[in-house]
């Protein structure tokens, strides 16, 4: 919250049900000031009555929402009551001391007046924000109201505000008349309202706006450029004017490609986010997909955490994501931690130990050079009727490398010697060349 300052504390905000009675209570106390402006206002727009936030604004003097307050009341109005909070906002924001919190400035609440306009269809009126953004216009809002008519819904009052009476006060027609402030800086739009725009599009079936809106975007700069609910955008418009309805595996490739791109960030957004929104729940191919690109962004602490939350949400682990995660451990030289993911999944009777874990184990003792475990591994490989591979020997190479131990490596290229007629030349080249030492016994 954004308070200006008052030597009492905050108590904890009510909730919207009881929001008439507090202030009553509060006014009758002296204490209207304890109000939480940001919860109130939040709590209201939440309970479609986004009018109490307009009602703090005007008021003055006591309350000094942040963004988030008008901004999540701008996203339920209407849009005639959108631009006249957002006018007040200005007024407001006018008003307000030099030392005011850049919290209060409006740069996301452009967002949100652009999402209302969209929500209700009025592309066109989104489209002029938009460029005006662009334009670096600081007369956004008398351009806006030019456009927006003063019927009888401009100046109706959300359900129930009557219960707020007591802390509203009535703007006096002298305020009504005042101009339109200009912005205090211009607001460039970012990839946020694009895509917004971009959004109003594809609701209204505009393929070819949406795709000419992602070549633009490509071209602007580095806050505009697209991200992952741009290009899921684009994907669902395509999609749908195929007739192609969104499915798991649509978001599972699209979230390998960000953690290959080292966006493991933007790829739980996808999960959290777009997925949640589209009524699809994750499976153990989403979880294995983003445990390996924490690997890949060397999270090891990430991969624990999405392997144990893939359980608590009851999804059983395939060897491939026991295998995953012995990776994460073996890639930050914690292999006890490896070995113990390898025995949970011995005791796993829904998976089958394979060769890749088997191996996977054997390099994360070879990572640190721990040769004698790394043996012990592969003879247990062997009594369970697993044969070492190319891969298997790979390792043992670069651990010997690590432990800088050439009699090992003479010992190693004897048994590697036996398996040439099960292993090609250029395999057993590769298996050389990794352990990068045997110029020393050549």
């Amino acid at each position: 919250m954004t308070r200006r300052s008052s030597g009492k504390a905050t108590p904890t905000p009510p909730t919207a049900s009881s929001l008439p009675g507090v202030p009553c209570r509060l006014r009758a106390r002296g204490d209207l000031h304890l109000l939480d402006a940001n919860s109130l206002s939040l709590a209201a727009a939440r309970s479609n009555n986004p009018h109490l936030s307009y009602s703090m604004l005007r008021r003055g003097g006591d309350f000094l929402p942040d963004r988030r307050a008008y901004t999540a009341a701008i996203a339920r109005l209407p849009p005639a009551r959108a631009l006249r909070l957002f006018h007040a906002v200005l007024h407001h924001l006018k008003r307000a001391p030099t030392n005011c919190p850049s919290s209060s400035m409006p740069d996301t609440t452009f967002h949100s007046l652009v999402a209302a306009y969209v929500g209700f269809r009025d592309i066109p009126t989104a489209e002029t924000i938009v460029q005006a953004m662009r334009d670096r216009r600081l007369d956004i809002c008398a351009l806006l109201r030019t456009q927006t008519d003063d019927d009888h819904h401009h100046n109706q009052q959300m359900p129930n505000s009557h219960l707020l009476d007591h802390i509203v006060i009535n703007p006096s027609e002298e305020e009504e008349d005042m101009p339109v402030p200009l912005l205090p800086k211009a607001y460039p739009p970012n990839s946020r309202v694009y895509t917004t725009l971009m959004k109003g599009y594809m609701n209204a079936g505009r393929v070819d706006d949406v795709l000419t809106m992602l070549r633009a975007m490509r071209r602007e700069g580095e806050t505009s450029r697209p991200d992952h609910v741009t290009y899921t955008t684009v994907i669902s418009t395509l999609m749908d004017r195929d007739g192609v309805r969104p499915s798991r595996v649509t978001y599972n490739v699209l979230i390998k490609g960000y953690c290959h791109q080292l966006e493991v960030a933007k790829a739980r957004d996808l999960v959290a986010v777009d997925m949640a929104d589209a009524g699809i729940k994750p499976d153990v191919v989403t979880y294995n997909t983003l445990i390996d690109g924490c690997v890949l962004t060397d999270d090891s602490a990430g991969a624990v955490a999405l392997f144990n939350d893939m359980r608590a949400q009851g999804i059983a682990p395939s060897a491939a994501s026991y295998t995953t995660l012995m990776k994460a451990f073996a890639a930050s030289g914690q292999p006890k931690l490896a070995h113990k993911v390898f025995d949970e999944m011995e005791k796993d009777p829904r998976v089958a130990v394979d060769r890749a874990a088997w191996n996977m184990l054997v390099e994360a003792y070879c990572r640190l050079g721990l040769l004698d475990q790394a043996k012990a591994v592969v003879e247990r490989m062997k009594a369970r009727g697993v044969q070492p591979d190319v891969a298997t020997y790979g390792s043992l190479a670069k651990g010997i490398a690590v432990a800088r131990k050439p009699g090992e490596a003479l010992l190693l290229w004897e048994v590697i010697r036996d398996k040439s007629a099960e292993v090609d030349g250029e395999a057993l080249a590769d298996v050389c060349c990794s352990g990068r030492r045997w110029r020393w016994w050549r």
